[in-house]
């Protein structure tokens, strides 16, 4: 296997306003902008293969390819879709894809097994199309050839459409968090753990809240260069444990030692976030450029996938297609989780040039 490296393509945008200077060339950052944690690993472990031995077969697995911007993609899951609490969900016409993960929270904090189902369910459903609707209704308020940056310039229709993305993936976050409280009969006990991924012109675009992640393997001359699009929200994390501090010397944030388990970002569990505010529902956002000439594969998956961290289960993935079986398949084998799903989209170098997607002031609601 080629070497396995991490690299700094990736830039937060999350909470971008539409007027935000673009501080670098291709790229949107928010004012104050954390870059994803990103040390560079070299190197693949010849008994790489000990770890993470298949022990399952996966109980459903599909495959299909987005017409017409060829992108294909992958899933399976762990449980049979009858049993499961976890959902995906594929968007082909918007090129869109999301997870969902159902999250018991504990009895104290009105945690409900049935609840985070249906919140799981009703987040994989609806995050899509409410996502596309928002940017389409934003390119329709604010044309994307009339962004202006904040020194009164114009800015390019790329730069327009990275923050228009960001704050749609935003908007569909919220919208879902208040389906669940007004539409689910139980929604204040239920939550989710959620990931979306948008494939558009302008970049890859990935939204999550909870412990899944999203990451992406590119191939380039010989070489597998793996980046981390999100990382997980945990109490210990460096930006989770720098927003709880802030909101501590704020004084809104006081209270006992968060459980290291239970994440600090979900959708739902409104009983559990009326009562401590560390709990929100706020998505990290992050934008990647497109790498011309370039093999991509997305994997978004659950949190059981990457119990051996993010750059293994690009490896196994990226083995199994190549040899001509389901890479999602593969990873499901190899998860710990009892109940995880995963999608693995592999965007052929076709997509970087934009050819085979729509333009975005295109992009139209059926």
């Amino acid at each position: 296997m080629a070497t396995i490296g991490r690299r700094g393509l990736v830039t937060a945008i999350s909470g971008l306003a539409a007027s935000t200077v673009a501080s670098a060339p291709g790229s949107w950052r928010t004012p104050n902008c954390r870059r994803v944690p990103r040390p560079y690993l070299r190197g693949v472990s010849s008994s790489c293969d000990e770890v993470g031995n298949k022990w399952r077969r996966p109980a459903a697995g599909t495959s299909d390819t987005c017409d017409p911007s060829g992108i294909k993609y992958y899933a399976a899951r762990a449980k049979k879709a009858a049993d499961s609490d976890n959902f995906y969900a594929v968007a082909a016409t918007y090129n869109q894809f999301a997870v969902a993960e159902s999250l018991v929270l504990a009895d104290k904090d009105g945690g409900s097994e049935a609840a985070s189902a249906a919140c799981a369910k009703l987040c994989a459903g609806r995050l899509p199309l409410m996502t596309a609707n928002a940017f389409v209704e934003g390119v329709r308020r604010r044309p994307l050839h009339s962004t202006v940056r904040d020194d009164g310039s114009m800015a390019t229709e790329e730069e327009a459409a990275s923050a228009l993305w960001a704050d749609a993936i935003s908007s569909g976050f919220n919208l879902c968090e208040a389906m669940i409280a007004r539409d689910l009969a139980d929604g204040g006990r239920g939550a989710a753990e959620v990931m979306l991924c948008v494939i558009a012109r302008s970049g890859v675009y990935a939204g999550s809240v909870g412990r899944g992640r999203i990451v992406v393997g590119t191939e380039e001359n010989g070489d597998i260069w793996c980046d981390e699009a999100s990382c997980p929200h945990l109490p210990s994390s460096e930006a989770e444990m720098q927003r709880i501090d802030e909101l501590m010397l704020e004084g809104a944030g006081a209270g006992d030692n968060l459980p290291e388990g239970q994440p600090t970002r979900f959708l739902g569990g409104g009983v559990l976030k009326e009562r401590d505010s560390r709990y929100i529902g706020l998505p990290d956002i992050v934008r990647l450029d497109h790498v011309a000439n370039s093999r991509r594969f997305v994997i978004i998956g659950s949190s059981g996938i990457w119990s051996y961290g993010p750059r293994l289960p690009v490896q196994w993935a990226i083995e199994a297609y190549r040899s001509g079986r389901s890479p999602a398949d593969e990873l499901i084998s190899r998860s710990t989780g009892s109940d995880d799903v995963v999608l693995v989209l592999i965007l052929p170098p076709k997509v970087a040039e934009g050819s085979t997607l729509p333009p975005h002031h295109e992009i139209v609601l059926n």
